[in-house]
């Protein structure tokens, strides 16, 4: 009888065991022109942000980027906010038809499903069970709360990052777009959130007459993930990158930033900080000059230790 027991474990050992390849995989980076380090394949990916900073303007755009540069080979967007107007006004809608056209765009909305008689389980799971070919697959997900109505409800939140973690392993890469506590940067719902997802980023932006400037602030990553900044610029729907630690300064930031080259320049062989300091106008005491001094050093001058002094040198 144990050796009949032993010997039926074992061959459930063997059926449900992880396939040996699955050792053999790296972390594969969506890398492209205008970032690195952002999107992996076969991921889960939130972004947080308050009302009205962009969050399906950029990644719209950004999919658009993707397929045009074959970085990827489709997306699913599961729209359940159900504006689709907003595509033209944003000129994302002859892009979006010549992707249609090839079958590389889905746009899914809520009553799409349950007219079909579809729930959105049924639709994930059924994904699951043919071990459908998502590698290179964008779904976005229009917005988290329309997936999971309780958000501060751990087991749903569980079960559905639980299926999203189930088609990841076949290489979907899933963007879900969240909204920010009220008045707060920080995600609302869950901690589960945060456990469970490969990258959780917070989204903020500056928008311009001509264009928007989004910074995504890291917060959780499985992997090596920077910080990102980018342009997208309204009349062509362009989206450039940037250098996130100079698009995310204040006016107050660039203002020392320059005064501090100013007089760096003047003075080539060097000086302390505390003269810097005095010299702008600035307590000694000041954490924000201070920061300044120590975030560029490397990029803009150079600090190094004479004696007792700190000298600070313009590269």
């Amino acid at each position: 009888m144990q050796n009949s027991n032993t010997h039926s474990f074992s061959n459930i050992l063997e059926y449900v065991k992880t396939e040996l390849n699955e050792f053999d995989k790296n972390t594969e980076w969506l890398d492209t022109s205008i970032c690195s380090n952002f999107l992996t394949s076969g991921s889960i990916n939130i972004v947080s942000a308050g009302s009205g900073v962009g969050k399906t303007y950029f990644i719209v755009s950004f999919a658009i980027f993707l397929l045009k540069n074959k970085i990827i080979n489709r997306v699913i967007h599961l729209n359940f906010d159900g504006n689709t107007d907003i595509f033209t006004a944003r000129k994302q809608s002859q892009d979006i038809k010549n992707f249609y056209a090839l079958n590389q765009w889905f746009h899914i909305r809520a009553e799409d499903l349950m007219g079909k008689g579809i729930s959105l389980t049924q639709f994930i799971k059924k994904q699951i069970e043919t071990k459908a070919d998502l590698k290179k697959t964008l779904f976005i997900y229009d917005s988290f709360v329309n997936f999971v109505p309780k958000l501060n409800d751990t087991d749903e939140v569980s079960k559905f990052m639980s299926l999203l973690r189930m088609c990841s392993n076949l290489g979907a890469i899933h963007w879900i777009n969240t909204h920010n506590k009220k008045g707060e940067d920080i995600y609302s719902g869950s901690g589960m959130i945060l456990n469970l997802s490969d990258a959780t980023w917070m989204l903020k932006s500056t928008k311009n007459k001509d264009k928007f400037v989004f910074l995504f602030k890291n917060i959780k990553g499985r992997h090596l993930y920077k910080n990102q900044a980018f342009e997208l610029l309204f009349d062509d729907n362009t989206i450039i990158g940037l250098d996130y630690d100079e698009a995310s300064r204040t006016n107050l930031q660039n203002e020392l930033i320059d005064a501090i080259c100013e007089l760096l320049h003047k003075n080539p062989l060097g000086l302390t900080q505390t003269k810097i300091l005095q010299s702008i106008g600035r307590s000694r005491f000041d954490k924000t000059a201070r920061n300044i001094l120590l975030q560029n050093s490397g990029k803009l001058w150079e600090i190094q230790t004479r004696g007792r002094e700190k000298i600070v040198t313009i590269l």
